[in-house]
């Protein structure tokens, strides 16, 4: 038998005490031979039910204090273990709990309640530890078994344990890239028992309440440190259950889409193994939304999992025949897209080879369609009437989430119908037909753009946000930007294109002429598809030219990607009708050129060579396809050739392109972040060379791109700014924070960068919160269910600790504030920033150049001493670009709240912010009188808009937050109305 360690008096192992557990397990921080010996003696086949327990509850505790102790600036990703979590982790914790994971069962109450909590603890220490770290818990996990251990786990007869098993592998899945580890056998097993767990559904965990063997799982299910009565637990275990059914699809998801991006070939084997895996995800797809969970994403989930295996990479020239003279690289292309559409097709063929497919495809779309906003809007405002639900990111719990889920459902659908066209042996008439009222309904007309500032008709809102979904993302990533794994362009893309692909199958049938006349001629509800879908075309390619000027090169690519697939299809349908519809669709075969030429580009200036030679063999193949009433310009066609073979023939080629190019350049600038920045021929003379040739970091801040990605969902950014300290700036962004939230329809946003004095917290009574992190990122501190706030001041352990951080410390947590915080949908998000125009200005303005900011407020109080520093602000404004919202004027007067007389505290001795206003064009939003109780509500951090609503101050605020520039008229009229 081991000797036990030596502990310090009064310590014993084998006292269950609480205090005495914590002791031994703070103890081991150390002595290593401590955990080692702790684990051992659990294995043990005698080892005490109730040692057991106590440990890994203690476990776990403390494991979530590490956890809450890395999620200060650097991140956890960044931070690693601390000393605690290092001899948790040498000492054999991911052996033991797997271990007592397979002992768990119910007559094994202790291993039961371990292994639940264990598995947490293994989570959370995967989610605390830096990439290296993971990598070897990573290992630990696989020596042990993992994959085997969970998918046994997955069908105990405990439920808890089934549902820890799950949002275990989903929690590796995602932070420890496990997806990279498997075989598709591996994977096919693993999806088969997600797609089984999710269709199981919650009914058997609700019975095992009435089991005495299974009681002890009321409060690890309720989290509460009492019991909860069984029938309020059954209330809530559909709820949990729905939960962990997302996590399940979630995993799938995330080791389906690993990058690079899955091959055909491996999707193949994983449906060669269980044919039934497609359809199953079919039936999760199917799932009806719930009363318990109405938010839920998982159908949508699964539709995103069928989409990835039907979504078949565009640089593959499959229209290209091999030939002797093609280089070897072209050859290799075109063999590895032969063998990969050939995968493809078997694919095709074994979904489509099941009775009831269509009609399966049919029922997804028809669920999506007659769901009724007032429906869902009901479902989940009486869900959070039922359930005591935690306040989260409100992406997820808002009828508007809900409308992008089933955006999202739509488009891949659309894909994995569009994608089945390309290969229709094997697939009947009748199927065909039965789709093309997809096609259809995917078509109707539908704005792409509106004014939600004036709209009223929220069944019309809605409809807008379901239709201008698209997808274009990375699913797993844990340390680096990733390649966007799967993209999909919007409805107003794939409807014309899966309709156009439709009569491209009918024409091959000869029979359609009358059905093609009305797809020209056009009709009330039927519209000129053709003109439609050359219009969508154009569209894309403008968005993507200004893309490309705004150095977001990857977003550019999918656009005209997209066109290029559109464009396609209008050309199989000249090609199949023999040239007789030419005339309608002038110079398709150029627009399809240019679009595939405009993709080879931005692959090279991407570094992604393979995929740029692939889009110029498409591109020569399109020109010498085109009609003599359609002929290609030379230029373009010439263009092509050169780049193909360029590419063929260059393993590397690097295309300096100006991501950043100062104002007093010359002409030939390679761009401040380029390679050869300060160094190129067109650099002599130029009076930034010294500083160009100085950065020791060139390219593109990788940054950038998870930023943009962030703040899609984000509709209107705006800055706080002032060049004076103590103007009332943090005052003014909390008040201007709790105003919008007024409005429960409304999601807003804070996001405090005076890094050095962050005073956010305390004003808005939330001082003493902390920042805790999951999957998608680190979650805002919400003062209400819909205001969310990010500060430093939640990451200090001490309110009184001084941050003395230098740029490009402050840079890099502005960074991650931007694209590691999981802001969700916002439609405001206030920027606060101290004073003057120094690092944390410039680094937001560097951060968002290509999300944009809508506009800045200036705040200053009547005296000159401050106006000035406010003009300075004005010009730094100007110079990078920043629309000037307004002036505000903080300190105006004092209205003595007994004899109402006013009088002049800062006098405005140069006429004040109005005068300022006048000088410079910029409109004044109003004067914000003096009043004490506006200092009394920051330092009790409640809003002084509830609390004083007939103050003059009150009013100041409300009228300048209504004015035209920030806000929607009539937003706040019935809060006015109260005032």
């Amino acid at each position: 038998m081991q000797t036990p360690p030596s502990l310090p008096a009064p310590l014993d192992f084998y006292d269950a005490g609480t205090a005495n557990i914590k002791a031994v397990l703070q103890h081991a921080e150390l002595s290593p031979d401590v955990m080692s010996y702790i684990f051992d003696t659990l294995l043990k086949p005698n080892a005490h039910f109730g040692l057991l327990t106590q440990y890994s509850v203690r476990l776990v505790n403390l494991l979530q204090l590490i956890k809450s102790r890395v999620d200060i600036p650097y991140g956890a990703r960044a931070f690693g273990m601390n000393a605690i979590s290092q001899a948790y982790f040498a000492g054999g914790i991911v052996k033991c709990m797997l271990a007592l994971v397979k002992e768990a069962s119910l007559d094994h109450h202790g291993a039961a309640v371990g292994s639940s909590l264990g598995l947490d603890a293994i989570c959370h220490l995967a989610k605390t530890s830096s990439i290296a770290e993971r990598k070897q818990i990573l290992d630990q996990l696989l020596d042990n078994n993992l994959v085997e251990v969970l998918l046994a786990t997955i069908k105990c007869p405990i439920g808890i344990i089934r549902q820890t098993s799950v949002t275990t592998l989903h929690s590796i899945a995602v932070e420890c890239a496990l997806g990279d580890r498997l075989t598709p056998v591996d994977l096919s097993r693993i999806i088969t028992a997600m797609c089984n767990y999710v269709l199981a559904g919650p009914q058997d965990f609700v019975a095992e309440i009435d089991d005495p063997r299974c009681s002890w799982q009321h409060n690890l299910i309720m989290a509460t440190p009492t019991e909860t009565p069984p029938d309020i637990v059954k209330i809530y275990i559909p709820r949990y259950y729905a939960s962990s059914q997302e996590s399940a699809l979630m995993t799938v998801l995330t080791l389906a889409g690993r990058a690079p991006v899955m091959k055909k070939q491996t999707w193949l084997e994983i449906l060669q193994c269980n044919t039934e895996v497609l359809h199953m995800l079919v039936k999760c797809a199917l799932m009806p939304r719930t009363t318990w969970y109405p938010e839920s994403m998982a159908d949508g989930m699964a539709c995103e999992v069928l989409a990835l295996m039907f979504n078949f990479p565009s640089h593959y020239p499959l229209s290209v025949e091999p030939h002797a003279t093609q280089s070897s690289a072209e050859q290799d292309l075109l063999a590895e897209g032969k063998a990969e559409w050939k995968a493809m097709e078997q694919i095709i063929k074994l979904f489509t080879a099941r009775d009831g497919w269509a009609e399966s495809i049919i029922g997804i779309w028809a669920k999506i369609s007659s769901e009724k906003w007032q429906t869902v809007n009901n479902m989940l405002l009486d869900a959070r009437k039922t359930f005591v639900v935690p306040v989260v990111p409100p992406r997820d719990g808002t009828i508007r989430g809900a409308f992008q889920n089933r955006g999202i459902a739509r488009i891949c659908i659309l894909r994995i119908i569009t994608t089945i066209t390309y290969a229709t042996n094997g697939v009947n008439d009748a199927d065909i037909r039965t789709l093309l009222y997809i096609g259809a309904n995917a078509t109707v007309p539908a704005p792409e753009t509106i004014d939600v500032m004036s709209l009223n008709d929220q069944e019309e809102y809605f409809t807008w946000i379901e239709r201008t979904q698209e997808l274009f993302k990375p699913i797993g990533n844990i340390s680096t930007p990733a390649e966007k794994i799967l993209t999909i362009p919007s409805q107003h893309t794939m409807g014309p294109l899966l309709s156009i692909r439709f009569i491209v199958l009918l024409a091959n049938g000869g029979s359609i002429q009358k059905f093609v006349d009305k797809c020209f001629e056009g009709q009330e509800k039927s519209p000129n598809i053709f003109a439609r879908a050359q219009t969508r075309v154009a569209k894309c390619k403008e968005v993507a030219a200004r893309l490309v000027q705004n150095c977001q090169l990857e977003y550019a690519r999918f656009l005209y990607i997209a066109a290029a697939e559109l464009t396609t299809s209008i050309v199989d349908f000249d090609l199949v009708t023999k040239h007789q519809r030419t005339e309608a669709m002038s110079d398709i075969y150029q627009q399809l050129v240019v679009c595939l030429g405009n993709a080879a580009e931005l692959s090279l200036r991407l570094g992604q060579h393979e995929r740029a030679l692939g889009y110029a063999m498409s591109a020569i193949r399109a020109s010498e396809r085109s009609p003599a009433s359609q002929s290609v310009e030379e230029s373009l066609s010439v263009s092509s050739t050169l780049s193909s073979n360029m590419l063929a023939t260059q393993s590397a080629i690097d295309v300096p392109y100006p991501l950043q190019v100062p104002s007093n350049a010359p002409e030939h600038c390679p761009g401040t972040e380029s390679e050869l920045a300060g160094k190129a021929d067109a650099c002599g003379g130029c009076a930034n060379q010294e500083i160009c040739a100085s950065n020791e970091v060139k390219g593109p801040d990788p940054a950038l791109p998870l930023i943009r990605e962030r703040m899609s969902t984000v509709k209107r950014k705006i800055l706080v700014l002032s060049g004076k300290g103590g103007v009332g700036k943090s005052t003014f962004t909390a008040q201007l924070g709790w105003a919008f939230a007024a409005d429960e329809d409304l999601q807003t946003g804070i996001m405090d960068v005076d890094i050095c004095g962050p005073s956010i917290p305390t004003i808005l009574g939330i001082a003493s919160e902390q920042v805790h992190s999951s999957a998608s990122g680190w979650s805002p501190v919400y003062v209400q269910d819909n205001l969310g706030v990010m500060s430093v001041g939640f990451m200090l352990p001490s309110a009184n600790d001084a941050i003395m951080w230098r740029g490009p410390k402050k840079n890099g947590l502005i960074s991650q504030f931007l694209k590691d915080v999981d802001w969700g949908d916002l439609d405001y998000l206030v920027i606060d920033t101290p004073p003057g125009t120094s690092d944390e200005h410039l680094s937001v303005v560097q951060y968002l150049k290509e999300s944009g900011i809508d506009g800045a407020v200036l705040i200053t109080t009547p005296q000159e001493v401050a106006l000035q520093d406010v003009r300075r602000e004005i010009d730094f404004c100007r110079k990078v670009g920043i629309k000037i919202l307004g002036l505000v004027e903080n300190m105006s007067g004092f209205v003595c709240p007994g004899c109402k007389t006013e009088s002049q505290i800062f006098k405005p001795s140069t006429g004040g912010a109005k005068r300022l206003a006048e000088e410079l064009g910029i409109e004044l939003l109003g004067s914000v009188p003096l009043d004490p109780r506006i200092g009394k509500s920051a330092d009790y951090g409640v809003s002084f808009l509830d609390e004083y609503p007939d103050s003059p101050a009150s009013t100041a605020y409300l009228d300048i937050i209504q004015s035209k520039s920030l806000y929607r008229m009539g937003v706040l009229k019935s809060r006015l109305t109260r005032l």
